[in-house]
C-alpha cells in the first residue's frame, strides 16, 4: 500500500457522523415528494404520466410525505423526552442509567478512605487513624490497628470506651474488604493543653468574638479534628474529585494528609490558624503546652495520649492577651464562652446531619406522546369519502365501495407508520432491563377511534394476526442481547454466555438464550453494588445465612454464572426440605433393590420394545407440590431417595427409554451410562402417563439441580486463633500461610453442571478474574454429605462470629473446627498452580 493511501485510510472517520440541519431537504416534505415522484417514474414508466397537483395518486403520495415528516419529527424528540413515559416521570433506574454520586465512588480501599468512612459515620471521635499490623507483632497479613481520638465535652469522653470500641468495630465490618479484619482497637487518652498568646486585635471586632474564635480553632488544631466542607465548594479543583474513595454522607472530609502524624500542631500551623481570623492583626506571641503531669502518667500506663485544648474556667485563667492600640482590650467571659459553646455546637450539629448528595441534576424530560397517531385519511378531501365524514348515505353503493377499496389500500402504510410511533412510545420499555425482556418490536392496533370506518374493511381476527405477523419478524433474542451489552459496556462490564451455552443442562436452546437474556439484565440491575463492591466482604457482625449478606465477589461470580441465588443460604435445605435423602456412589446400587420384582417384568434386552421420551410443555400454573404428586410411580423417589447419576444426568430426556410390555404397561428405564445396564424407574398403566411423569421428573430434577447450586466463600482471616501459641503451631504445620490473603470456596460436586470437569475450571477461572489480586482462592470441591458437615460447621461459627466477642472460647472452638474440616478438604499444594 502507498503512503498516501494510508494516509487516507488514517484520516477516514470510523464513525458515521449524524446529518446536520440545513444540509438537505431529503427529511423535509419536499425533499420525500420529489423522491417519492423519483421512484414512481421508475415503477410505472408510461403507465402513469401526469404528475401535477390534481392527480389522486399525487395527492396520496403527498398525504404520505406529511405524515412521513411527522414521524420525522417526532423521532428527533430529545432523549429526555423520549424516555419519559405517560406520567410525566423519567425513570432512572429501570432503565439503568445511574447518577454520578452512585455509580462512581468506590468503597474504601486505601488507608484514608477507611478513615474518611470511620470519621463520616462515626460523630463520636475527632479524628481517627489505621495502619496494618507489622509481622513483627502479628503472623498475618490483612490485620489493622486503628486509633480512635475521642470527641470530648467539658474533659469527659461522650460514649464508654467500650461503646465506641463496638461502633468502630460495626462500621469497619460493614465497609471492610475481603482478608481485611481488625486487629486491634485504641482509644487515645486525652491529655490537656493550655493556650499562651499575645495578640493584637482592630477595634471593627468585638474582643469575645475573637478570643471565642482563637479557642475554637486552636482547640480543632491541638484535637487534630478532621474538617467536613459541602460538597462542590470553590475549593474543589474538579467534580472528579470527590469521586476518588467512598462518598460521605455528611459533606467532604478534609485533612485526611495533614493529619496523619499525631501530635501537637506546629507553631506555624497555629499562626495561620489565627491570622485568618477576623479582627486580628498581629501575633505577637505564641505557645501551647501540654500537661506534663498528665502526658507522663499517660505514657506510663501504656497508652497512647492524643490532646485537647482546655477551655478556661474563669475570666481569670484566660491566658491570651488581646490588645488594641497599645492597651489590654477588656471583654465579659460569659459572652466569650457563649460564643465558643455557639461554634462547638454549630460543628457537632454538622458532624450528626446528613447531606443529600446530588452532584448533578438528573435531566427531566416532558412526555409529549410520542405514540399518539392520526390518521392521514382525516386529511384527504371530504370528495374521497375516506375522512371522518365518510361517504354520505345518498351516495350509490359503488363510490362507497370505492372509498372502502382506498381506505383499505392506505391501511399497511398506515399501520406501518402507526407501528413506527408505537416504538418510539415503548423506548424507555426497549431499554428497560425490568421489563418487557422478550419484545423487541411493539405495535399498536389501528380502530375506529383513529380510523374512521376501519371496522368495515378489516376481518375480526385482524389484529390477532398482526400480532403473530409482527412477533415472527421480531428477533428480540438478538436485539435484546444487543442492547443489553450496549448497556453493561456503559459501566464496563459484559456478560458472554458463549462459555455457558456449553453447559446448557436445564433449558431448550430457546430457553437458553432467553434464560442469557435474564442474567444480562439482572446483572444490569446489581451493577451499582457489583462495579463498587467488587472487593467487598460480607459483614459478619450481622446474620449472614439466608440473606443477601455476602461479599461482592460472590454476589459477582453468581451473576456470571446464571445462577438462580446468589444468596448466603445452605445448599443442601432444598433437598432437604423436600424430604430426600442424598445415597452416596456405593450404595446407589442398594436402591435397585427397592423395585426388583418390578424390575424382573421389565425385558432389558428387548431392544425393539424401547422408545425414546418426547418433550412436553411444561405447564405454566405448576407448582412444586403439584409436580412432587406426578412423581408417585417412581420407586427411588416414592422412598424419598435420590442418587447422583439420577440428579447429574436425569435432566436429559434421552437418558430415558420406554418400555413397552405385553400387558400394555410402561416401564421407565434409565441408563445414564451406556457401558452399564439399565435402571429400572417405575410402572405406569399406559405410554401417555409414563411420558407425563418423565418430562415431571425432568422437570423436578432441574428445579433439585438449580437449587442446590451456588458457593460459599470463607476467609481465612477471620478463622485466626487469638493464641498466638495455637497460631504459631498451625503455620509450621502449613507448608504455605493458611491466613494472610487466602479465601476458601466451597461449592457443591453432586449437581448437573457442578458435575462437569469443564464447567469447573469455568467456574474456577471465573472466581480468578473477579477475586482481588491480592487475594488467593482455594477451591473445596465436596459431595453431598461432606456440603453438610461443612454447612452445619459454618452456620455455627457465623452464629457465634456475630457476637463480636474476640477471644470467645466458643467462637475459637466453632472457628478450629472449620479450620481443621478446610485444611482435610484442601487440594493438594501442586493443584494449586
Amino acid at each position: 500500500m502507498k503512503p498516501d493511501q494510508e494516509k487516507v485510510l488514517r484520516e477516514e472517520s470510523v464513525t458515521i457522523p449524524r446529518k446536520k440541519k440545513g444540509e438537505g431537504d431529503e427529511y423535509e416534505f419536499s425533499g420525500l415528494r420529489r423522491l417519492g415522484l423519483e421512484y414512481v417514474q421508475q415503477l410505472s414508466g408510461k403507465i402513469w404520466t401526469d404528475y401535477n397537483l390534481h392527480d389522486p395518486g399525487v395527492t396520496i403520495l403527498e398525504h404520505l410525505c406529511y405524515a412521513l415528516t411527522d414521524l420525522i419529527y417526532r423521532a428527533d424528540y430529545t432523549v429526555p423526552d423520549l424516555l419519559t413515559d405517560s406520567q410525566g416521570e423519567l425513570h432512572y433506574e429501570s432503565l439503568a442509567l445511574h447518577p454520578p454520586e452512585e455509580i462512581f465512588p468506590s468503597r474504601a480501599v486505601t488507608l484514608d478512605d477507611y478513615r474518611r468512612v470511620l470519621f463520616d459515620e462515626l460523630p463520636d471521635i475527632s479524628n481517627i487513624w489505621l495502619e496494618p499490623l507489622a509481622r513483627a507483632e502479628n503472623l498475618y497479613c490483612g490485620l489493622y490497628r486503628i486509633l480512635a481520638a475521642p470527641v470530648l465535652t467539658d474533659g469527659d469522653c461522650d460514649l464508654d470506651q467500650q461503646q465506641l470500641i463496638e461502633k468502630i468495630a460495626k462500621i469497619f465490618a460493614r465497609h471492610r474488604n475481603l482478608c481485611e479484619d481488625i486487629g486491634e482497637i485504641v482509644i487515645l487518652q486525652p491529655v490537656p493543653c493550655h493556650l499562651e498568646a499575645r495578640v493584637r486585635i482592630s477595634s471593627a471586632v468585638l474582643p469575645e468574638e475573637i478570643l471565642a474564635e482563637i479557642y475554637y480553632r486552636c482547640g480543632l488544631a491541638t484535637a487534630d479534628w478532621l474538617k467536613l466542607e459541602p460538597y462542590l465548594t470553590e475549593k474543589d479543583d474538579r467534580p472528579e474529585d470527590i469521586f476518588n474513595g467512598p462518598l460521605a454522607s455528611r459533606g467532604r472530609v478534609r485533612g485526611l494528609r495533614d493529619s496523619r502524624k499525631r501530635g501537637l500542631p506546629s507553631r506555624v500551623q497555629l499562626f495561620s490558624l489565627l491570622k485568618e481570623i477576623d479582627g486580628v492583626e498581629e501575633i505577637e506571641r505564641l505557645a501551647l503546652h501540654e500537661d506534663k503531669a498528665e502526658l507522663a502518667k499517660v505514657m506510663h500506663s501504656g497508652r497512647l495520649p492524643c490532646y485537647q485544648l482546655r477551655i478556661p474556667d474563669t475570666k481569670e485563667t484566660v491566658r491570651v492577651l488581646l490588645t488594641r492600640n497599645g492597651r489590654t482590650a477588656a471583654f465579659s467571659y460569659k459572652r466569650f464562652k457563649a460564643r465558643h459553646d455557639e461554634l462547638t455546637f454549630k460543628y457537632r450539629i454538622q458532624r450528626q446531619q446528613k447531606q443529600n448528595v446530588v452532584l448533578h441534576e438528573a435531566p427531566r424530560g416532558m412526555y409529549r406522546n410520542p405514540g399518539g397517531y392520526f390518521s392521514v385519511q382525516n386529511l384527504f378531501p371530504a370528495i374521497y369519502g375516506i375522512n371522518r365524514y365518510g361517504v354520505p348515505e345518498h351516495y350509490p353503493d359503488k363510490a362507497k365501495a370505492e372509498a372502502a377499496q382506498l381506505k383499505a389500500y392506505l391501511l399497511p402504510f398506515e399501520q406501518i407508520m402507526a407501528d413506527c410511533l408505537a416504538q418510539l412510545e415503548n423506548i424507555p420499555r426497549l431499554f428497560s432491563a425490568h421489563k418487557d425482556l422478550r419484545c423487541s418490536y411493539y405495535r399498536q392496533n389501528l380502530d375506529s377511534s383513529m380510523v374512521s370506518g376501519i371496522d368495515k374493511v378489516l376481518k375480526p381476527d385482524a389484529a390477532a394476526y398482526l400480532a403473530d405477523l409482527n412477533s415472527r419478524f421480531d428477533n428480540y433474542r438478538d436485539r435484546k442481547n444487543r442492547l443489553l451489552d450496549y448497556l453493561l459496556a456503559l459501566y464496563g462490564e459484559r456478560f458472554t454466555g458463549t462459555s455457558l451455552r456449553s453447559f446448557n443442562f436445564y433449558q431448550q436452546p430457546d430457553e437458553f438464550e432467553d434464560h442469557l437474556i435474564d442474567c444480562k439484565a439482572r446483572l444490569l440491575r446489581h451493577i451499582v453494588q457489583v462495579s463498587r463492591d467488587r472487593s467487598g466482604a460480607f459483614n459478619y457482625s450481622e446474620p449472614a445465612w439466608n440473606t443477601t449478606n455476602t461479599s461482592g465477589l460472590q454476589h459477582k461470580v453468581s451473576l456470571l454464572l446464571g445462577w438462580e441465588h446468589a444468596t448466603c443460604r445452605p445448599l443442601t435445605q432444598f433437598l432437604f426440605g423436600q424430604k430426600l435423602k442424598m445415597v452416596t456412589m456405593a450404595d446407589e446400587h442398594d436402591c435397585q433393590r427397592l423395585c426388583k420384582e418390578a424390575c424382573s417384568r421389565c425385558q432389558e434386552d428387548e431392544p425393539a420394545g424401547l422408545e425414546s421420551v418426547p418433550l412436553l410443555d411444561s405447564p405454566d400454573d405448576e407448582t412444586l407440590s403439584s409436580l412432587r404428586e406426578q412423581l408417585k410411580g417412581f420407586h427411588l423417589l416414592a422412598s424419598n431417595l435420590v442418587c447422583p447419576s439420577l440428579l447429574m444426568e436425569g435432566a436429559h430426556l434421552k437418558q430415558y427409554r420406554l418400555c413397552i410390555l405385553s400387558s400394555g404397561s410402561v416401564s421407565v428405564l434409565f441408563q445414564p451410562d451406556k457401558e452399564k445396564p439399565k435402571k429400572f424407574m417405575g410402572s405406569f398403566a399406559d405410554r401417555e402417563k409414563a411420558v407425563v411423569a418423565v418430562n415431571a421428573l425432568r422437570r423436578f430434577l432441574i428445579r433439585l439441580n438449580q437449587e442446590s447450586e451456588g458457593m460459599h466463600l470463607v476467609e481465612h482471616i477471620l478463622l485466626r486463633p487469638a493464641d498466638i501459641a495455637e497460631a504459631t503451631r498451625r503455620a509450621e504445620s502449613s507448608t504455605s500461610d493458611f491466613y494472610s490473603h487466602r479465601i476458601s470456596v466451597v461449592l457443591p460436586n453432586w449437581t448437573a453442571r457442578c458435575g462437569q470437569e469443564h464447567f469447573r475450571q469455568l467456574l474456577e477461572e471465573t472466581v480468578r478474574l473477579c477475586c482481588p489480586a491480592q487475594v488467593m482462592p482455594t477451591f473445596c470441591w465436596l459431595t453431598f454429605a461432606q456440603m453438610c458437615e461443612f454447612e452445619w460447621l459454618y452456620a455455627a461459627w457465623l452464629k457465634k462470629k456475630q457476637t463480636l466477642q474476640s477471644g470467645d472460647s466458643a467462637l475459637e472452638q466453632a472457628a478450629a473446627k472449620l479450620t481443621d474440616f478446610l485444611l482435610a478438604h484442601q487440594p493438594q499444594e501442586e493443584e494449586l498452580w
